[in-house]
């Protein structure tokens, strides 16, 4: 008689289908089922980040842009403002040292 008694159809796209292979192979095991039993047994979700996490990460998205800028000016000219990446740089210093204050004291 079988151990597990219900039965669920799942339907998969062939590159989502290819990357289920590929994972039963790496990890040696018998089947497609067995890997997505160990993924239901054993994989256990992170709880979403709060706001505050976000609030942060966003005072990131300002000096990254202006990083990609810079970088594509030296890619394009084959010069640097010096200045702009100082300021830039030194800015994102000082971010993360607040994120790790933040962090480390709460």
């Amino acid at each position: 008689m079988r151990k597990r008694m219900k039965q669920k159809t799942l339907y998969l796209s062939e590159k989502e289908y290819k990357v289920m292979k590929l994972k039963v192979k790496k990890l040696k095991l018998k089947s497609d089922s067995e890997l997505i039993r160990n993924f239901i047994t054993e994989y256990e979700p992170l709880p979403k980040p709060d706001d505050e996490f976000y609030k942060v990460m966003k005072q990131f998205e300002g000096p990254a842009m202006a990083l990609n800028r810079l970088t594509r000016n030296f890619h394009r000219n084959g010069w640097l403002e010096e200045k702009d990446y100082k300021s830039i740089t030194k800015y994102l210093n000082e971010l993360m040292i607040k994120v790790k204050e933040e962090i480390f004291t709460n």
